[in-house]
């Protein structure tokens, strides 16, 4: 198997609802069959500048998944996008992330109908 060296990406600043935050998108873990377990960091630049930590995105790693199937066509692979982004941090903020007033941080799950709603554009989640 080819190795493989994952890149370091710098963390993005987007503005939502006149708020700022940073994002940082990371792979925790990838599992035999090419599954990437994703995790999102979202840290508020606003109030108490807490972080919310989301996990539960799954997306497959095209190179593992390429290599062991040559015929693979990527139909199954998400692309977390600013807009996926924006429907995150307002779907945290539904969840009870309240980076104006609490301090503590929190640590979410997205299940599949959550990634499902947070991928389709000009749905809310």
């Amino acid at each position: 198997m080819p190795s493989r060296r994952r890149s370091r990406r710098p963390a993005q600043s987007l503005t939502v609802d006149h708020n700022q935050y940073v994002v940082k998108v990371s792979a925790e873990r990838t599992d035999a069959d090419g599954t990437v377990h994703v995790r999102v960091t979202l840290r508020a630049q606003y109030g108490t500048r807490s972080v919310c930590i989301v996990r539960g995105f799954e997306n497959l790693d095209q190179w593992s998944y390429a290599w062991l199937k040559p015929d693979f066509v990527p139909i199954d692979v998400i692309a977390i996008t600013p807009g996926v982004v924006c429907r995150l941090i307002k779907w945290a903020h539904q969840a009870g992330w309240n980076p104006a007033e609490v301090k503590s941080n929190v640590e979410l799950r997205v299940s599949a109908d959550d990634v499902r709603r947070l991928l389709e554009p000009g749905l809310t989640a």
